[in-house]
């Protein structure tokens, strides 16, 4: 397993921080401290950016080690840099040598009478949906632990499905994350096919979502007895009361997942891709367009220039999804919207069109999912296929680009090239 390792260490110096800690805080026990204010949870989320993790920790959280890592230093006298890891990285193991435990996260689906999928295993989780009145009897603690929580939170909703996620994990936090994760997932592959391509609004712009699909406004974890974990219930702070009806198409959309679970699902390569419905599915959920449109926008930049997020890739990119007597007008589209972006991070500026430009944005979005879906099979990474998408347009350009890649094959490989 990988250590966790300082983030820069010759430019971030955490001692600062471990003597701001100091300042405020002293042991208890082996575990457990005392703080004199609150200033003491702003050093611990100082202190986690200071930390590069390794990917295994998805499963653990970084703010939990940080927070599990300091009182043991502090009792052991160890809160600097050398010490810092030494008790981080053994918690880290720690952690990971816990044995998975079984449960259930309870939600619901904005989706009245019947749903494309009964039964489904998605990313190792399995998801089960149903019409029933009630969750099963041993779930009945559930409406008294959101109402615990927050009594403005509803517990049902009318004409939405019930849904349960049976998922195994370490820690409960963890499995309400792969939970809602192959959720939106599944959501995701959904609202790629079904959401609208535009909305018309004869007044204010509506605060709607731009998703079909969405989650009922209360989620419950629950051991694997039922029994509900009282601290633990999520909620969605976009919710907006609307059902639909998927009947109709229900045949596609289960076609349209099979198709894209078996061919994204067995790569890393493919895995990014899955990633970014998921975020595509939270961008939607989004009642404020503005922000919808930055989350979107950002999901774009990880697939069509992952890694440095230059926008004049996206651009270029994107168009060349389209054929190439499109393509120019592709450009200046995705140019409109680049700095409406820009606008928004840089100045500030939100603009009663966001909605429309949420709409736009999404349509290549959903063109650049049909591109790795139907040429998956042709590239190795997403570099690559990104690479592909750099080719010239023309089709002399391409002529010429093969033909100067056969002279190097010759050149640098071919046995009858001429020698001085």
């Amino acid at each position: 397993m990988k250590n966790i390792k300082w983030l820069d260490p010759g430019k971030l110096n955490p001692d600062i921080t471990f003597e701001k800690i100091k300042e405020v805080a002293e042991p208890k026990g082996p575990t457990s401290i005392s703080f004199k204010n609150f200033s003491y949870f702003e050093y611990l989320g100082i202190l986690q950016s200071l930390l590069k993790f390794p990917d295994v920790n998805e499963e653990v959280g970084a703010d939990w080690v940080v927070k599990k890592t300091v009182p043991q230093c502090l009792h052991l006298d160890k809160l600097d840099q050398s010490g810092f890891l030494e008790v981080a990285n053994q918690v880290l193991r720690d952690a990971l040598n816990k044995p998975d435990e079984t449960y259930h996260l309870l939600t619901s689906i904005s989706v009245s009478r019947s749903f494309p999928f009964k039964n489904i295993v998605v990313n190792d989780c399995r998801l089960r949906f149903f019409a029933k009145r009630d969750y099963p009897k041993k779930y009945r603690d559930r409406a008294k632990v959101i109402k615990s929580v927050n009594p403005l939170l509803k517990c049902e909703h009318d004409n939405y499905l019930k849904c349960i996620v049976t998922v195994t994990a370490r820690y409960p936090a963890a499995a309400a994350h792969k939970a809602l994760a192959a959720l939106d997932y599944l959501r995701g592959t959904i609202c790629l096919s079904g959401n609208p391509r535009v909305e018309f609004n004869w007044g204010p712009s509506s605060d709607k979502p731009m998703n079909i699909v969405r989650l009922g406004q209360a989620h419950t974890l629950h051991d694997k007895n039922g029994k509900a974990l009282t601290d633990k219930v999520w909620y969605e702070p976009n919710f907006y009361e609307h059902s639909v009806d998927l009947t109709k198409n229900a045949n596609h959309y289960r076609e349209l997942f099979g198709k894209i679970d078996a061919t994204f699902s067995d790569s890393t390569f493919g895995k990014k891709l899955i990633e970014s419905l998921i975020r595509y599915a939270r961008a939607g959920d989004e009642k404020d367009a503005n922000t919808g449109f930055l989350k979107l926008w950002s999901v774009m930049e990880t697939v069509l220039s992952p890694g440095d997020a230059r926008h004049e890739k996206v651009v270029q990119r994107g168009a060349a999804l389209f054929a190439d007597t499109d393509r120019k007008f592709h450009q200046q589209a995705l140019n409109h919207l680049r700095l409406f972006r820009n606008r928004s991070v840089h100045d500030g500026e939100e603009s009663n069109q966001a909605k429309a430009y949420c709409f736009q944005l999404q349509k290549y979005f959903k063109q650049l999912m049909t591109f790795h879906l139907h040429m998956f099979a042709s590239f190795h990474s997403l570099d690559q296929a990104n690479e592909f998408l750099d080719l010239p347009m023309g089709k002399t350009q391409l002529e010429d680009k093969i033909a100067m890649y056969q002279r190097a094959l010759k050149l640098r490989y071919g046995e009858d090239t001429d020698r001085i």
